[in-house]
């Protein structure tokens, strides 16, 4: 991976100390010993996520609470209860076995919760298919989820009203299980990571995050303005004034090439813009001429090796808007001009001799390509070429006024310069010249011209040759040509300087509106950039993040060399001290690829004279002051006001390079992990911040481009990976984007690399479905929510059950429900019940609520809220059931002795009266125990009764019961009226079975039936009035949540 074949023959070209002409070497066929792809699978195997919060929470209370605490503490109080009632009175309490065995075993019984299992995969399974379904419909139905309006309070309304549970719901959920049931195998889950998402990572760029073309920005050309007219006698004897004119072009929001200039006059420079037109049209986006650019960028990617801190920029990106909205037709140059040949240049800016002199530089490697074309009509030559404005403006003389050709003086190379290094700190720039030609050099092929360190003197012998010199239109024809041999640059030199196009990638608008939804939401959206802080903070501007003071970090490596110096070390991308191994050609960068300017910029043994209006000065003036002065002064000394540094430079005390990164966290304060925007980014040191994230409880969703082989291990490392087939960029707008090559019987290469990258994903999907995501987050965030609901219902209400055992052994009585009944409860009317939770519709009120972090801890506030949840929501009830069972034990005593003393249904208190009549409820007297079922029967109906209302209040937990009515769910309706009819078709069948006469209702007072249909009333009472706490206390957290979220780092801004 990343491995560059490099012919012998190359390294003596490299040490040339003159101009030399370079034949490319053509691509070669080589064979792959193995896949990249297989080391970086290695590589990822021992990674571990973070274990999801559901997930912990099961485990922790199943295996810490459970098993290590509740269980062998119930298990003790029982025994010891049992043991002192068995001890007391032997005769009425029962045998041994059931003292001693059975009664802690059936008290423990639903703290083992035999039916959790199932329960939570059915749990799981339901909030799964449920944020699958939603992936689906906002996939297949633009409605579903508009782009530029996503998570809306329209949108969300549809949300709430389409998750129903009906019968095709039902028959979905089933086949999804059996036969279409891939998206459950996922090695993460998609309703966990993106219900506790509190990061939104996304690690690409192009075609993702912008469109995968960049856009034109500004032009850059001279002009000229006429001459003012003398007031006196009319007369007009100044000449006209040249001056530089940049026109600004805005892109279109829904087109990738659309762009029109923001000055409606723009018309007024049409001769000064056609030549540009022109030029684009012949050279850059002309189909003849790219096989042998793409052979120039290979070679470029050679000879950037030989200098480790120089890259090839790629110049060459289609511009054909800009010469349609100029007036010419994209094949107009067919019938007007045939492309004779192509030359390339690239220029050394350092000899290898000066590595130990420049320490942190990176810049990019001068270069240019030119087409010789023939007039069709005239049979004129002419040479139109494009590159970096360093090497073409060292080759004019000339500029193009509109006008006539105007000598460039060297007030105007600064001013070229200064607006091509101010453009290349934030975006492309690219240059356009032009020469005429008398005849066509001599073809030999594509041909590649090196210049050696010393070639900037070629702007010196430019000015000597047309030193004292006339030029007229006949002048323009001659081809002054020499030997090759002597002066390879000749045909190159005297060209004419058209003018400059900075570009830029441009963001999508519906990005936009999604970091905003985001944000909303109380998620933090974070941009890893691979490029400097000043391109990196230009389209964070753009996304809206906030790129000023304390808001942006740079995670290039700092190590100290020899000297004691700042060096940048980062490897595995662009960045500062990057090795030549590790650069890619389609990653190019402006002059500054990395590093705060003022680490480039710094020298005092470089330090010049300042001029405030220039960034750099020119090349060609400080070659002609001073020859011996290094190049390095005249490339990278800076001129910079204090005004402009600031615009740029992140001069805040944040950690720069993501070893200092933990440190800073530790000692200092936690503002790394409130930064959305990451720069000078490798996908080594991404990876190690998404680590940092997740040690500090942050669940981070990592999306990025399946097409992108370093984003396996990111994908690996994240809580969630979304990978995202991009836009794909187009050669020319001309030509169709790269198409996916479809096959019915295998797959294609593309669509096998797209799973094999996508491997530790959750979720595949286009570009423009990605910013869709949007519901999919409310809807898994409203399944995990009422997951925890759910599973804070089954384990009260299992405990409950377990309470009614305890306080039963304690007063003491005989058991307040049979074990079949224990076993209905926990197995049936709990589980079921708590299905109706997860069926609910979206809450509204999660679109804009804070979540929290992923904490594997439970909080004494979460301990208390817990506990007074259990203590006024179940212990009422629990004690209503005592005193009613109580009731109708008295009663049955009085029905059956006819005098009874109220301490009689107590089996251990004395009882002068009937002193064994419920004695022995183990035992063999059959009228006892049909008696005693009937009994528990009843109270079983009444805990029914309970257990449904309970539930009611668990289904919208933060939302009154007069607002949301529980029995208009259509989910809960069903299930209750299931329930209801299972229990009363069970208490028949018991009642049967223990032979129950049908005169022991007879014996029911009518207390009992007041208490049965009076309490339930009171109960909803009392739900509403602890809910009405709860909420204030969601309120409160909410409030304390979105206030540490929305923390403005720059708010506390010292400049």
């Amino acid at each position: 991976m990343d491995e560059c074949f490099i012919p012998s023959s190359f390294g003596d070209v490299m040490v040339a100390n003159s101009v030399r002409l370079v034949t490319p070497v053509h691509p070669e066929v080589m064979v792959m010993d193995e896949s990249p792809y297989v080391s970086l699978l290695k590589s990822i195997y021992p990674l571990r996520r973070p274990l999801p919060q559901l997930e912990w929470l099961r485990a922790y209370s199943s295996f810490i609470l459970a098993v290590r605490l509740l269980i062998p503490t119930v298990f003790g109080v029982s025994f010891v209860i049992s043991a002192l009632r068995y001890g007391l009175d032997p005769q009425r309490s029962g045998t041994w076995a059931d003292m001693f065995l059975f009664y802690p075993a059936v008290t423990v019984l639903p703290l083992l919760a035999p039916a959790f299992p199932v329960l939570w995969i059915l749990w799981y399974l339901i909030g799964t298919f449920r944020v699958y379904s939603r992936m689906e419909r906002c996939s297949s139905d633009p409605n579903e989820s508009d782009a530029g309006d996503t998570l809306t309070e329209s949108s969300l309304d549809s949300i709430q009203s389409t998750v129903k549970v009906r019968l095709p719901f039902l028959r979905q959920f089933v086949t999804s299980i059996i036969r279409d049931g891939d998206e459950f195998l996922f090695s993460t889950s998609a309703m966990y990571g993106l219900g506790a998402m509190t990061n939104f990572c996304c690690v690409d760029k192009k075609g993702i995050l912008s469109w995968p073309n960049p856009s034109p920005e500004k032009v850059f050309f001279m002009t000229t303005k006429e001459p003012s007219v003398s007031a006196d006698d009319g007369s007009d004897d100044s000449e006209p004034e040249n001056y530089f004119e940049v026109l600004d072009l805005t892109h279109g929001s829904t087109e990738a090439f659309g762009v029109a200039f923001d000055d409606p006059r723009w018309t007024r420079f049409d001769a000064n813009l056609k030549p540009l037109g022109l030029s684009v049209l012949l050279n850059t986006c002309n189909d003849a001429t790219r096989n042998e650019y793409r052979e120039f960028v290979d070679y470029l990617q050679l000879a950037a090796r030989e200098d480790p801190l120089t890259l090839p920029v790629v110049n060459r990106r289609c511009l054909c808007m800009l010469p349609e909205l100029i007036g010419f037709h994209h094949d107009m140059w067919n019938n007007h001009a045939h492309i004779e040949s192509q030359h390339s240049l690239y220029r050394y800016i350092y000899r290898k001799t000066d590595f130990k002199k420049r320490k942190r530089f990176v810049v990019p490697l001068p270069n240019a390509t030119a087409v010789m074309t023939r007039d069709a009509f005239a049979n004129h030559f002419q040479m139109f070429a494009q590159g970096t404005t360093d090497l073409l403006l060292d080759l004019c003389i000339d500029a193009w006024n509109g006008v006539d050709l105007v000598p460039l003086a060297s007030g105007d190379r600064k001013k070229i310069l200064d607006f091509y290094h101010r453009s290349t700190l934030s975006c492309y720039c690219t240059a356009f010249t032009y020469r005429p030609l008398a005849k066509s050099p001599v073809t030999r092929g594509h041909v590649v011209v090196q210049i050696p360190p010393e070639g900037h003197s070629i702007y010196q012998h430019c000015i000597e040759d047309t030193e004292d010199e006339s030029l007229d239109a006949e002048s323009l024809f001659e081809f002054r040509d020499v030997p090759a041999s002597s002066d390879p640059l000749r045909v190159y030199k005297d060209q004419v300087f058209l003018g400059m196009v900075s570009m830029q990638y441009k963001v999508k608008a519906d990005v936009v509106a999604m970091i905003e939804t985001l944000d909303r939401a109380c998620i933090r959206f974070v941009y890893f950039s691979k490029e400097n802080e000043y391109r990196s903070q230009e389209f964070g501007e753009e996304l809206g993040l906030e790129t000023g003071w304390n808001c942006h970090i740079s995670l290039a490596k700092e190590t100290l060399i020899s000297d004691g110096s700042m060096e940048d070390d980062d490897v595995g991308g662009i960045g500062i001290g990057v090795g030549a191994s590790e650069l890619h050609w389609s990653q190019s960068a402006p002059v500054l690829t990395s590093g705060e300017l003022e680490q480039v910029i710094m020298d005092p043994h470089l330090e010049m004279e300042r001029k405030e209006s220039v960034i750099y000065p020119a090349l060609a003036e400080a070659m002609i002051a001073n020859e011996r002065t290094h190049m390095l002064e005249a490339v990278l000394e800076p001129t910079l006001s204090d005004e402009y540094l600031a615009t740029f430079e992140n001069r805040a005390k944040l950690p720069r390079g993501i070893g200092n990164v933990r440190p800073h966290i530790k000692q200092v304060d936690n503002v790394p992990l409130l930064v959305s925007l990451f720069t000078d980014c490798t996908p080594n040191s991404t990876q190690e911040m998404i680590a940092i994230m997740q040690e500090y409880d942050e669940s981070v969703c990592c999306v990025g481009s399946c097409y992108n082989l370093h984003n396996l291990c990111l994908f690996a490392q994240s809580n969630i990976a979304i990978s995202v087939e991009p836009l794909f960029p187009q050669i020319c707008q001309k030509e169709p984007p790269i198409a996916r090559p479809r096959c019915d019987s295998v797959l294609s290469p593309m669509e096998l690399s797209q799973r094999l990258i996508s491997l530790p994903c959750s979720h595949r999907c286009h570009r423009d479905q990605m910013v869709n995501l949007l519901p999919v987050i409310a809807e898994a965030r409203h399944c995990v929510n009422q997951m925890k609901v759910a599973f804070s219902f089954a384990a009260v209400g299992s405990f409950q059950v377990t309470s009614l055992y305890l306080f039963s052994a304690l007063l003491p009585l005989p058991p307040v429900v049979a074990i079949s009944h224990v076993w209905m409860l926990i197995v049936f009317t709990i589980p079921v019940l708590s299905l109706s939770i997860m069926m609910t519709k979206v809450d509204p009120l999660v679109k804009n609520s804070a979540i929290g972090r992923n904490k594997h801890r439970l909080h004494r506030p979460v301990i208390r809220e817990i506990t007074i949840a259990f203590v006024t929501k179940f212990i009422p009830p629990t004690v209503v059931s005592l005193l009613l069972f109580h009731l109708l034990l008295y009663y049955s005593c009085v029905a059956v002795a006819g005098t009874c003393h109220w301490s009689a249904p107590s089996l251990l208190l004395p009882n002068s009266t009937a002193p064994h009549q419920f004695g022995g409820w183990m035992g063999d007297d059959e009228g006892q125990h049909s008696r005693l079922a009937f009994l528990q029967n009843l109270i079983f109906f009444f805990l029914t009764i309970i257990a449904i209302l309970n539930a009611s209040g668990y289904l919208y937990p933060f939302e009154q019961i007069w607002k949301q009515m529980p029995f208009r769910t259509t989910p809960f309706l069903l299930l209750s009226a299931l329930v209801l009819a299972v229990h009363l078709g069970f208490i028949a069948v018991d009642m049967r079975l223990h032979h129950v006469d049908v005169a022991y209702f007879d014996a029911v007072p009518l207390a009992f039936w007041i208490l049965l249909v009076g309490w339930p009333l009171v109960h909803v009472v009392l739900l509403a009035v602890v809910k009405h706490y709860e909420i204030k206390s969601e309120v409160r957290k909410e409030k304390h949540l979105k206030l540490e979220f929305g923390t403005k780092l720059g708010m506390n801004s010292p400049f």
